[in-house]
């Protein structure tokens, strides 16, 4: 028993796979970048060592602007964290996306 497929449904067939295996590795990195610790670990060590630097910031003037900067690398780490989600949830939507074609396009052949 011998099947015969033309160039064009072999053609598509890779397509098809490329990009489901594509989808599947957006979805993984996009997992990936959620749950990441590296941004939120910098960011409970920045924000653990705030409250040290708080009490010797009214004694002295020159701890002041240290603790302005402090608190601003916190805001800024918060904003990073927020941002690497985004962008791992939109890997995992892009992702879902292309497999979703990808079945498209079997569905059509009639695969």
């Amino acid at each position: 028993m011998y099947y015969y497929y033309d160039v064009r449904e072999i053609l598509q067939l890779l397509m098809s796979g490329s990009l489901f295996v594509t989808g599947l590795i957006a979805i993984v990195a996009g997992l990936l970048t959620i749950v990441a610790r590296y941004y939120r670990r910098a960011g409970m060590e920045s924000s653990r060592h705030t409250p040290d630097v708080g009490p010797k910031a009214m004694l002295d003037v020159n701890l002041a602007a240290a603790l302005e900067a402090s608190a601003a690398l916190v805001d800024a780490v918060n904003r990073l964290v927020r941002t690497a989600v985004g962008v791992g949830a939109f890997l995992c939507l892009t992702g879902a996306t292309l497999c979703i074609i990808s079945f498209a396009m079997l569905a059509s052949m009639g695969v």
